[in-house]
């Protein structure tokens, strides 16, 4: 009886045109994911950036609270050159005027730059463009023991002057996101720091 040589099937291996035509699939593929992958990156670096602003001024509020004692956060928009800072001073006292975060050398002293938040090395992608109303960048945001928001002054502080839109007390701080080089992406979210001290995110 003559033996029937069992012949499989699908043993080739692949042509040069099938591994080309495989690869240039594969490579389409990651052209056009990569782009969204760096986009999801990089909301994602705008997202943390603005909650860097919010969590220094969330500090200096729970801090003046539990401290009894003012609590100043300067706002440094970016230049040419830097993206920007963020910085928290405690007061001497519970007191909202410029004297009370400067250290005397008698105590109780104030304690300057507790907290300092370069966005330059923290967040490069995103800069502080400008804050409202302007004066703050001359006197900040004064934050009081009982949650209240002022602007320092000479008088022990007084309200904040809102931008055209806004409530009476609310500080509007804008951040953009920047592209790899360095230029502007037209992405701007804000933080809003109302009178009662908690920021909102627009």
């Amino acid at each position: 009886m003559a033996r029937v040589h069992d012949v499989s099937v699908g043993q080739r291996g692949l042509t040069l045109m099938e591994i080309l035509a495989a690869m240039i699939i594969i490579i389409g593929l990651m052209a056009i994911s990569l782009p969204v992958i760096r986009g999801g990156m990089s909301h994602s670096e705008f997202r943390d950036a603005l909650n860097t602003f919010s969590t220094q001024v969330e500090f200096a509020r729970i801090q003046a609270a539990s401290r009894n004692r003012a609590y100043l956060v300067m706002v440094a928009p970016a230049t040419e050159g830097t993206r920007g800072s963020i910085s928290v001073t405690e007061g001497i006292s519970a007191s909202c005027t410029p004297d009370n975060f400067v250290d005397d050398d008698s105590p109780p002293d104030a304690i300057e730059n507790l907290r300092v938040v370069d966005f330059a090395l923290r967040h490069p992608r995103v800069r502080i463009k400008s804050q409202s109303p302007d004066t703050l960048g001359d006197t900040g945001l004064c934050i009081k023991p009982d949650g209240r928001v002022l602007e320092a002054s000479s008088a022990g502080g007084v309200v904040i002057t809102p931008p055209t839109g806004y409530a009476s007390g609310e500080a509007v701080f804008e951040l953009e996101l920047l592209s790899i080089s360095g230029a502007s992406t037209g992405l701007i979210r804000r933080v809003v720091v109302p009178y009662n001290g908690v920021p909102k995110l627009e």
